[in-house]
Order: structure tokens, then sequence, then C-alpha cells
């Protein structure tokens, strides 16, 4: 089964947005309006309100696009958790940052979850490749060897979108060159894909043209 699911992690200014501009008929979602300003085509959803539009879109307004582009996963996961809040606010539960994840004994985070995989469901359910955007920041790795490259999406959060990410990139800039590494690939539910013994799906994914400067990354990490 071909990924429908990429993740692009990378620093501001990495080459995230024109990395996915070269993705089959892209269509951006964008939060910080970089896409529409370099004239890329967009839905531009800044605020709740266009957050409510976004929510109503229909196969018939995107049918010329083949790739969804969420660009920025902060942005929408941000807008989901107001949306989330409103609602739980409504039940009784009420935080001072007017966040679900702040509300009292973790009470807010299952909702948020539920609603997360549900935009997602609903993104799948388009039958087009989606490609998930997000700010990264340098933190210490896992195995405490140095540092890697991580989401700014809430950690548990963050987990809970890896398990579906099919692909996950890594866009870096060095001076003036940029960079892409896959760092996590997988099939189905549980298999993973190593780098190091599965060129052929490598190849594949370097034929989709988008993906023309990657560099695999040697890993079996488990993300997600």
């Amino acid at each position: 089964m071909p990924p429908k699911i990429f993740m692009v992690i990378g620093t501001p200014s990495s080459g995230k947005t024109t990395m996915a501009a070269k993705a089959d008929k892209p269509i951006f979602i964008s939060t910080d309006g970089n896409a529409p300003a370099v004239g890329y085509d967009s839905i531009i959803v800044k605020n709740e309100e266009d957050f409510n539009e976004f929510t109503k879109m229909s196969s018939a307004e995107i049918k010329d696009y083949n790739t969804i582009v969420i660009d920025t996963l902060e942005g929408i996961v941000d807008l989901l958790d107001k949306r989330t809040y409103t609602f739980l606010e409504s039940l009784g539960d009420k935080a001072n940052t007017k966040s679900a994840l702040a509300i009292p004994y973790g009470r807010g985070m299952p909702e948020l979850k539920s609603r997360l995989n549900g935009l997602l469901d609903w993104l799948e359910g388009f039958g087009k490749t989606v490609i998930l955007i997000s700010y990264s920041k340098w933190a210490e790795a896992e195995d405490g060897k140095g540092l890697e490259l991580t989401s700014t999406v809430q950690k548990s959060l963050l987990l809970e979108i890896t398990k579906r990410v099919h692909v996950q990139i890594e866009q870096t800039r060095s001076g003036g060159e940029y960079k892409s590494a896959i760092v996590m690939r997988r099939e189905g539910a549980n298999g993973y894909y190593d780098a190091e013994t599965e060129s052929a799906y490598d190849k594949w994914l370097l034929s989709l043209g988008w993906l023309n400067s990657v560099k695999a990354k040697s890993t079996k990490k488990k993300v997600g």
C-alpha cells in the first residue's frame, strides 16, 4: 500500500513549504500565510471562523488537487484545541489559558486526541496524499546521544499523529544548501522499513519527484 500521510519537520526557512509544493497538484491549508504569499494555491485558515469553514470542505472544492498540504500542523492543532476547549467549557470544564490541554486532571486530553484522530480520518477520506508540515526544534535525542530535530507539537499529541504517519521527512538547511532525509517509513499499522535494507522503497519515494534531494538516514527508530 503506497504511503498516503507524510510528515515534514524542519526549522523555519528550511524549505518545507517549497518542497511540499513539488508534490502532485497540491492545495495548501495555510495557517501562517507563507504558501499564498509565494503564489501557491491555498485555503487560508488563520482563526476559528476560518477553521470552521475548512472543516466543511467538500471533495468537489478540491477535485482538481491530488495532495492536501497542512501548513502548519501547529496552527491546525492550536485551532482544534480552541474548538475542543469551547466544547468542554460548555460542559463546565475551565482553564485560565483556555486550552483543552490545561484543563485540570488531564480531562481535556482524551477529547482533543479523539478530535485530532477524527480530523485525520476526515483528511484521509478525501483519498488524496496528505502532507503535514511541522515546525521543529533541536532537542536532546531519546538515547541521550546528541541532538535531534523534533516537532514543536505537544508530545502526547505528536505521538498520536505519528501513529498515523507513513513517512516522516526531516528538512534542514546548511548555508545555502537544502537537505531532506527520510527518518521514518512504515507500511500498515506495524510494519516499519529500515533505511539500510529497503532501497527499493527509497527509490519509489524518490520517484515521486518532490523528494529528489533525499538522502535517506540509516535508522531503525520507530516513531509513534
